[in-house]
């Protein structure tokens, strides 16, 4: 479980393969969002860690796969 900047939640769920933010809507998946685990650019397999840089760009530890991936989020949009 992670706060960025703006202090919404993000929850790495390791066992659904996704990676779950919190907004003023509820929680949505973000990434991984087939819960299925895969080796695209778009699936994770068992991710374990999570943090972002100072452009709000997540950076995810896709343990199975045994890669770092990086998102980039959109500015202005809802997570």
């Amino acid at each position: 479980v992670v706060l960025d900047s703006n202090g919404y939640l993000f929850i790495v769920d390791s066992y659904h393969h996704r990676i779950v933010a919190q907004s003023s809507n509820g929680f949505r998946c973000i990434i991984g969002c087939s819960a299925v685990a895969g080796s695209t650019s778009s699936q994770l397999n068992n991710p374990s860690h999570l943090s972002f840089d100072s452009y709000g760009n997540i950076f995810v530890t896709d343990r199975d796969n045994s890669r770092v991936q990086k998102f980039i989020l959109i500015p202005n949009t809802t997570y």
